[in-house]
């Protein structure tokens, strides 16, 4: 009877403790199966963007993980006495999927676009030199290209930290945009009111902006680098660039026949109206010749075959006025009577030349981009992408009051109502010097000849103002390399291509109002600041970085280096002295550092050991063209090392630039001859290396390479080094 009792409550108790294991292992079983489904749907959306290949792949394995459900899922026991934990099945880990797409990682890597940043051109943050011991130079980003960083991130920190630019009101936008793209951080604008001396002005390294005073030029210190040389205005002033080319052309001849007669009002009144009445009257002397003998009573200069172009069909004069000082076409005009001359205010009248090269009837001129990095010796480049830019009106010889037929200043003709934009380049009123070659080149012409003789004329140039400007870097500069110009040449071909010097411009318009300007500023800026040979201060603890700009020169060649040597940076925590938070000081007091070893170039550059004292005094000597030929023979002292290592290094970062000077061969010794006097040493030196090795030639590449790798370009007191003697014969 008590069995009978108990047994329908035990049945009762077992039956509700199997359907509760049933329910669980039903939601287990549930869960695994909706699992497997997810991941088969996300395996079949991967399989539909894939290749049919991935297809059939995707599909076995969905199969496999059927396979895997059936065996992993226990099956139901018999109506266990005591509940059995269902198995768990790990889930199937779900593939990773990108943010930005959803799919899958792998897939997502391979179909990804390149961005802007990875279509633009690697460039190195330095440019290492090719002789050990010296350091690399800043590098600067181009448009469509980035600077990858330094090789430690401690290089890389101290150069961000160190690369400061100094603004400008006058510094153009080009200029900014590529200064920026290279990592440099810009400091406060220089106001009308603001010296240089100021004591942020220690901080920056590079300026680009207005022509400075000469007194604020003593306060550069020796690693800042500023975009004008101090006189340069011998050659931006137009009737200081023809006074210069006039002594030239009654000292050395027709070799600087470069420019149509010039005559410098008031002083040149007489000779001028001579050569007006020997047009006026048809008279069968030409203006060269009367030009020429007023140059002996009235120091006048002018060019014979200009004045046989200048005579038209009327026989009637035609002149062209011009300020001494103006831009963009300002104050410029056409003259065919005597009476529209003036007579006591100060003025250029210049030889019109009326038979000018024509492209589809159209007058046209060439702006030249020329670059110097030094005057002494003179180190200067030409760059080989340039602007055409043409008169906007048809040319016409009779209707001089036509501006627009007669000026090819972009300032003056974007005012015409036919001034065409370039919407490519070989359309339009704007052109680039490739397209004008490619034009040439149609027509029978030979484009390397022309252009051959363009550069010439811009050296021819370059040789007049050389001395002044040479002697005012070597009065007002710490050192010569504190200063470096970009200078605008218009040239302007005759009939017969033959070019001819209409200005020199020290500031050339770097506006880019279209996208041939841009393309052609940015690429000419970029690599005339690489060539600059930016460095950091020397107090930069990174031999990589140490500045290497110690003079070429000696007392009278170089800059007034002699006299102050302070190596003074911006710098504190790198010990060059900038405040622990990176921020310019505001304090009165002057910044000072620690100062650099005896043996570092900025102190062994103030003078001269006796053999290199000895071996200047011998090359320099009156009879200087016989000796010259043995000027490498011997030991090269440690100037001549830093000298040529500077130079050779330049010609390798000079990017769309070619070089004019320094010349070897007979131009580069009649470019001597024509220094005024005795040509310096250095100038001498660079002449005989390229004379000898080319600019960059291998052989005299491993002569420096040992020499540097000897130590001996580091200081004038290393008492290892072969000193120099007198060749043999010429003692």
């Amino acid at each position: 009877c008590a069995t009978a009792v108990t047994d329908p409550g035990a049945k009762d108790s077992n039956l509700s403790n199997h359907r509760q294991d049933e329910l669980s292992k039903t939601n287990s079983v549930n869960i695994i199966r909706a699992q497997t489904a997810s991941v088969r749907l996300t395996q079949r959306s991967v399989g539909r963007s894939s290749s049919s290949s991935s297809a059939s792949t995707s599909s076995a394995s969905d199969s496999d993980v059927d396979k895997k459900e059936t065996v992993d899922v226990p099956r139901q026991p018999p109506r266990p006495s005591t509940p059995t934990p269902p198995t768990p099945t790990p889930p199937t880990p779900r593939p990773k999927s990108s943010p930005a797409t959803g799919q899958n990682s792998t897939t997502a890597s391979k179909t990804k676009k390149p961005t802007a940043a990875s279509r633009r051109k690697r460039q190195p943050a330095l440019l290492p030199s090719l002789f050990p011991g010296v350091p690399a130079a800043l590098n600067f980003a181009a448009e469509g290209e980035f600077l990858e960083p330094a090789s430690s991130p401690v290089l890389e920190r101290t150069r961000r930290q160190l690369l400061k630019w100094r603004l400008s009101p006058a510094t153009p936008g080009v200029v900014r945009r590529v200064v920026a793209r290279s990592g440099f951080k810009f400091l406060p604008k220089t106001g009308p009111g603001d010296e240089f001396d100021c004591v942020e002005s220690d901080e920056w390294l590079g300026y680009f902006g207005r022509h400075m005073k000469p007194a604020e030029f003593s306060a550069i210190r020796e690693y800042q680098k500023v975009n004008h040389f101090p006189g340069s205005f011998t050659l931006g002033r137009k009737d200081r660039l023809w006074q210069g080319l006039r002594r030239f052309r009654v000292k050395y001849g027709d070799f600087f026949d470069i420019a149509p007669a010039t005559y410098c009002l008031p002083d040149d009144l007489l000779a001028l109206r001579q050569a007006w009445e020997a047009v006026a009257s048809n008279l069968d002397t030409s203006i060269s010749a009367a030009s020429a003998s007023s140059v002996s009573s009235t120091s006048s200069f002018s060019s014979g075959s200009a004045s046989d172009a200048n005579l038209d069909c009327s026989g009637s004069p035609m002149w062209i006025l011009k300020p001494p000082a103006s831009c963009r076409g300002q104050g410029i005009r056409l003259l065919n009577k005597w009476h529209q001359v003036p007579k006591r205010r100060s003025a250029l009248i210049q030889e019109y030349i009326n038979r000018p090269y024509l492209i589809d009837g159209n007058k046209f001129d060439l702006r030249v981009y020329v670059y110097v990095t030094s005057f002494d010796p003179l180190r200067a480049y030409v760059h080989e992408l340039g602007l055409v830019r043409f008169a906007s009106s048809q040319y016409d010889a009779s209707d001089p009051g036509n501006r627009f037929a007669h000026l090819t200043n972009y300032s003056v003709n974007k005012h015409s109502r036919t001034y065409r934009p370039s919407q490519q380049d070989g359309s339009g009123h704007k052109w680039s010097l490739q397209a004008l070659w490619t034009r040439l080149r149609s027509e029978g012409r030979n484009p390397l000849a022309v252009w051959e003789s363009v550069k010439l004329v811009v050296l021819k140039a370059l040789l007049s103002g050389q001395a002044h400007i040479a002697n005012q870097v070597r009065l007002l500069c710490r050192r010569s390399c504190c200063a470096h110009e970009l200078f605008g040449f218009d040239i302007l071909l005759d009939e017969d291509l033959r070019p001819w010097l209409l200005e020199v411009n020290v500031s050339p318009s770097l506006n880019t109002d279209t996208q041939l300007d841009n393309r052609i500023k940015d690429a000419v800026i970029a690599d005339a600041l690489r060539l600059a040979g930016f460095r950091l201060p020397p107090g930069a603890q990174d031999p990589e970085l140490s500045s290497f700009d110690s003079d070429d020169y000696d007392s009278d060649e170089g800059g007034s280096g002699g006299k102050e040597k302070s190596p003074a940076g911006p710098a504190a925590e790198l010990d060059i002295g900038l405040p622990p938070t990176g921020r310019p000081s505001t304090s009165g007091a002057p910044r000072t550092v620690a100062a650099a070893p005896p043996s570092s170039p900025s102190h062994s550059s103030s003078r001269l050991a006796d053999d290199e004292r000895a071996k200047r005094a011998f090359f320099c000597a009156p009879s200087w063209r016989r000796r010259l030929p043995r000027l490498l023979d011997g030991p090269l002292t440690p100037r001549d090392l830093r000298c040529l290592t500077r130079a050779v290094d330049e010609y390798q970062r000079r990017g769309g630039f070619e070089r004019l000077a320094p010349a070897g061969g007979d131009l580069g010794l009649r470019c001597l001859s024509c220094c005024g006097g005795r040509p310096s040493y250095s100038s001498l030196l660079l002449h005989a290396f390229v004379s000898r090795y080319g600019h960059a030639g291998k052989e005299g590449i491993n002569l420096l390479v040992a020499g540097c790798r000897a130590g001996l370009h580091k200081s004038s007191d290393a008492t290892d080094r072969q000193l120099w003697s007198p060749p043999a014969g010429l003692r």
